[in-house]
């Protein structure tokens, strides 16, 4: 029963403290206060029921057994008869040595271990397993009691630390500065391709507290210290070295950020492709210890998908929403200087060419703009995509427009100029987990187009927006932001208010009360 390292006593307080201080302390983080079932009693000290001496008779009164003993016979005795032995793990004490050092318990002593199973054949089995499993109720118990009092050690898998900057790279770094803050967290070692090559945005990581950079070694994680969670903050579309994860922590955390591509055939070279894609998303969900759902859409679609996972082990955790600020870095992209663009006014696209972003819709939006007479040149920013593209739609759409500026997917300087100085983002999806492009728009002063359906009308309820994808009611509103200061301000501040609930602080508190509580259930 020692703490904080199990099986191993220890003669000073956990740093520093005593047992006021830590039963103090287990008290006022108790999530689950139940009772944790023991096969034997056995600690510091140890209670008796009343009810138990009457029914299984009294303690033994031969003087050459040891005090330890003598509990231990009676509550095995006491277990015959119905009674169940159960430690307290809200209540720390603190049992001195002596000038020679700590007694060990009797129950590791070989002849007490033979009287005791000479009277009770059942014994030492369930008590060695408990002891040394370290997914026992007993393990589980003193895991989280540890965590309670020196926090949970993190392992997030970043390997998706690219050179480029997208809704993955921002979530993946954001959420492991946040954590890092977070007081109920020991350390984040955050799992990168490269550590002595981090990308210029993952920088805030080398110069954050509690956080660590190793390598992902294709996701092996060679120099990982041993973790209480791995966590990989993306979609479950590679196969997990599930053994090596098991072998270096104590439960396995993936975050679900949208089901498109289960869904969506499209976004493969063929059937093959994505049924294997499938198999191994389900794979990778029947075998992790929780899930985590960006939306209650996302978690809505898990369910009508039956992925095989209890919905006790699934937790909406929606991403956070102030990684930007009109102070960013920002930097002019050289396409628009190229084009004569640099200081006219302009309409944003910001996303990658997938299909399901529906950018050519937004195409559409702005030829109705400027088929009324409004002079107001498109810009469309974001990575192609091998398949499931509407590229081709897009470049049919504009191919007689000098106005429209298609770049590739820009620079974080780049994006933050752009959404600075736009008049509008269009944003013409919502087959999303989540949506990031209204918040980014609105933390740079810009208002967002975008349907109230869909993840957005869940965090973004807005009956001034559009409820449908009709071209005229788009167009409309897309006026309506453009030419009226009151419709804009409203658009913007209705996003602001949202950012105390959508900030990164919110996602790491509840990210961190989701992991205690898969930390109290077994692995999988």
């Amino acid at each position: 029963m020692s703490f904080p390292y199990r099986n191993t006593e220890h003669p000073v307080g956990p740093n520093g403290q005593n047992e006021v201080t830590l039963t103090k302390l287990f008290r006022s983080k108790l999530s689950n206060p139940s009772p944790v079932p023991i096969p034997v009693c056995e600690g510091a000290a140890v209670l008796i029921s009343r009810s138990a001496l009457v029914v299984s008779g009294d303690l033994s009164h031969d003087s050459s057994h040891h005090p330890q003993f003598v509990l231990a016979e009676f509550s095995l005795r006491a277990s015959k008869r119905g009674f169940n032995n159960f430690l307290d793990t809200t209540t720390f004490v603190n049992r001195p040595w002596d000038l020679i050092g700590h007694e060990p318990t009797i129950l590791s002593n070989p002849d007490a271990r033979h009287a005791l199973y000479m009277k009770h054949h059942f014994f030492p089995g369930l008590h060695d397993y408990e002891r040394n499993v370290h997914n026992s109720v007993l393990g589980v118990a003193l895991d989280n009691a540890r965590i309670k009092q020196n926090g949970l050690r993190i392992l997030v898998d970043a390997s998706e630390l690219g050179p480029q900057q997208m809704g993955t790279q921002v979530v993946t770094l954001s959420m492991s500065l946040a954590l890092a803050q977070h007081e109920s967290v020991q350390s984040v070692i955050v799992a990168v391709p490269d550590p002595q090559n981090l990308p210029v945005y993952a920088e805030a990581l080398r110069m954050t507290e509690k956080v660590s950079v190793i390598a992902s070694d294709n996701l092996n994680f060679s120099n990982a210290p041993h973790v209480d969670i791995i966590h990989r903050p993306y979609q479950p579309s590679r196969q997990i070295p599930w053994d090596r994860w098991r072998q270096i922590s104590k439960r396995i955390v993936i975050t679900i950020q949208d089901v498109i591509g289960y869904r969506n055939g499209s976004y493969f070279r063929n059937w093959e492709d994505w049924h294997s894609y499938r198999w191994t998303f389900r794979d990778q969900i029947e075998k992790t210890d929780g899930i985590f759902c960006i939306s209650r859409d996302v978690t809505e679609a898990v369910r009508q998908e039956r992925l095989p996972i209890d919905s006790s082990r699934v937790f909406v955790v929606p991403n956070g929403v102030d990684h930007l600020s009109t102070n960013s870095v920002t930097e002019i992209p050289g396409e628009l200087i190229d084009r004569g663009l640099a200081s006219a006014p302009f309409i944003l696209i910001l996303g990658t060419t997938y299909a399901h972003k529906n950018r050519d819709l937004g195409v559409r939006v702005w030829q109705k703009l400027v088929s009324k007479g409004r002079r107001i040149s498109l810009v469309m920013a974001g990575a192609n995509v091998p398949f499931g593209t509407n590229r081709l739609e897009e470049a049919i759409a504009v191919s007689d427009h000098r106005d429209v500026v298609v770049l590739p997917d820009v620079k974080e300087k780049e994006r933050n100029w752009l959404l600075q100085q736009a008049s509008l983002v269009l944003y013409p999806t919502s087959a999303e987990g989540f949506g990031l492009v209204p918040f980014e728009a609105a933390q740079m002063n810009c208002p967002c187009l975008h349907v109230s359906f869909g993840p957005l009308k869940e965090f973004l309820g807005n009956s001034n927006l559009p409820g449908s994808y009709d071209l005229d009611e788009l167009a409309a509103a897309a006026e309506r932001l453009l030419d009226d200061g009151a419709a804009r301000r409203q658009n913007i501040a209705r996003v602001m208010a949202t950012k105390d609930k959508l900030s990164w602080k919110a996602h790491a508190d509840t990210a961190v009360e989701a992991y205690l509580s898969i930390m109290e259930n077994n692995a999988r």
